[in-house]
């Protein structure tokens, strides 16, 4: 049975930069009037910046490696089972939101209805911008809240199941603000997905690559919608 190294001081810093400062971004995101492109450098170089934290408080306040938080070598395996938990993603997010239509009574389209807004912003970013999105929710959420965040509250709490649902809780509510608090019923059981597959596999690559997959087909797809409408305003 796999033992988790103890928690320190250090332990509980990373553990509140890692699962509580995504949160205190809320409030800016919530404020009415900020264009997703103004702060979005901002907010992007700061998740970096808190991952690199985090991981620096791994190394030199625990003392501990990478393997430590799931992040061993990277093998094809990894990448494979990042396909297979991509897909898995999508089947099950798909289910629940037409489980979800059908149970309010409303349409697919109603639903997306509610996020054009943020569709409509993301459209009017270039597509490379779009992939460096994805690619930082891949590798800095799986990393804080998964890896980091699963690993070293089963540390602190003596048990996986617990970490595991709390770092869910939070994942979840640090996506309110950027879309309608609906996107929510999508935004659950994805991170349900992800955290099922690093509680099997003990694999942050394969995390890594699964939330990557998502999010580009996620992001890419709001993308050519967000042109689509814009290519059928009159005048254009």
């Amino acid at each position: 049975m796999f033992r988790y190294p103890k928690p320190n001081l250090a332990t509980y810093l990373g553990l509140f930069c890692a699962l509580g400062v995504p949160l205190l971004v809320l409030p800016t995101r919530l404020l009415a009037g900020i264009h997703i492109a103004g702060a979005l450098w901002i907010e992007e170089a700061a998740f970096w910046g808190l991952a690199i934290l985090v991981v620096g408080i791994l190394h030199y306040g625990e003392r501990l490696p990478l393997s430590a938080i799931g992040l061993g070598r990277p093998t094809w395996t990894s990448f494979w089972w990042g396909i297979a938990g991509a897909v898995a993603v999508r089947i099950t997010a798909s289910l629940v939101l037409l489980a979800y239509a059908k149970l309010s009574g409303t349409s697919l389209s109603q639903e997306f209805a509610r996020d054009l807004g943020t569709v409509t912003r993301l459209g009017s970013l270039p597509l490379a911008v779009i992939f460096l999105l994805a690619l930082r929710a891949g590798v800095v959420e799986e990393l804080l809240f998964r890896g980091y965040g699963i690993e070293r509250l089963a540390a602190v709490t003596g048990n996986r199941g617990v970490a595991a649902a709390i770092s869910l809780g939070m994942f979840t509510a640090a996506h309110l603000g950027t879309w309608d608090i609906q996107f929510l019923i999508v935004v659950f059981p994805a991170g349900l997905v992800l955290t099922l597959l690093f509680v099997w596999r003990r694999d942050l690559w394969a995390n890594m690559w699964a939330h990557f997959f998502t999010d580009s087909v996620s992001l890419v797809g709001a993308y050519a919608l967000a042109h689509h409408l814009i290519s059928m305003k009159p005048g254009t």
